[in-house]
């Protein structure tokens, strides 16, 4: 879908799409801009590599389980080890493999992992299993609370994806699934402490990208940036502010990831707003406005 949007989906796809949180988010995603100008050459070895693991087959089933279970052995090791998910979480845009890393959890794990039980039974992980969380531990593992899932979304409260962030439709219900993982290690009040900081992380990052959205938004106005994606410096600085810098800063501060928080993120997203204005402030010199 964020590569060659839904216009060639069945009405029986589509319905599928749209049941999942992120199809209410945007459930008419036209092609991808940067894919169409990169081309099919380069996309088959980058985009797609990622983005088709929801693709559907020819027998109309929906899903690729190789991405996380990959071919020939199809292990529970493989799938709970946050290496595996290093394959598509990692970058600019979605640095949480980096993030995990330097965060308190990445550091349990890069000095504890071989203590870990990597082949227990699905549904009966407790701390004794696992004395730090992976990706999967906190996103689909039957741990705490929690029963086991395999949708991403199910106990996350933000589209941390969006420019600007909303709270998800069932964002209470997905916190408390989430927080009962949280609570197999933290006391409560640690965690609502956290919940409520990241929450007005997020908030303060929603703000720099709404003021980048008021710089650009007359020049749009006025036609004095062209309509076509990816033509002009500006659109790639406009672009970078939320895609790469913003998205980023708040992965790190809800997964604990200093550096991304701050260097990697709002860092580079006030660097990105000073170079909008001044770039808005030359299209409205040379037209003279």
């Amino acid at each position: 879908m964020a590569v060659v949007g839904s216009k060639d989906l069945s009405s029986a796809l589509l319905a599928m799409y749209q049941a999942i949180p992120e199809g209410q988010f945007s459930p008419d995603k036209a092609r991808n801009a940067i894919a169409i100008l990169e081309g099919p050459e380069i996309t088959r070895f980058a985009c797609e590599s990622c983005h088709t693991i929801g693709k559907p087959a020819e027998d109309g089933s929906v899903g690729q389980c190789q991405k996380c279970h990959i071919r020939h052995e199809f292990s529970l090791e493989q799938a709970r080890k946050p290496e595996t998910c290093n394959n598509c979480h990692i970058g600019p845009d979605h640095p949480q493999w980096e993030i995990f890393t330097e965060s308190p959890h990445g550091i349990i794990y890069a000095t504890s992992s071989d203590r870990y039980n990597w082949d227990a039974d699905p549904g009966t992980l407790t701390v004794k299993d696992f004395p730090g969380p992976t990706c999967a531990t906190c996103h689909f593992s039957g741990f705490g609370g929690a029963s086991t899932t395999h949708d991403t979304g199910d106990r996350l409260t933000w589209y941390l994806f969006a420019p600007v962030s909303d709270r998800r439709p069932s964002w209470q219900d997905n916190m408390v699934r989430m927080q009962s993982v949280c609570l197999e290690c933290h006391n409560k009040d640690f965690i609502a402490r956290f919940y409520a900081d990241a929450d007005k992380a997020t908030g303060a990052v929603n703000g720099f990208v709404k003021q980048g959205q008021d710089i650009t938004k007359p020049l749009y106005d006025q036609n004095l940036i062209s309509s076509t994606a990816f033509s002009e410096p500006i659109q790639y600085t406009e672009f970078e502010l939320w895609h790469h810098w913003g998205r980023t800063a708040k992965f790190g501060a809800w997964m604990q990831g200093p550096d991304y928080t701050q260097w990697h993120g709002a860092y580079e997203m006030l660097k990105a707003l000073a170079e909008l204005r001044d770039l808005a402030q030359q299209k409205l010199q040379a037209a003279g406005k």
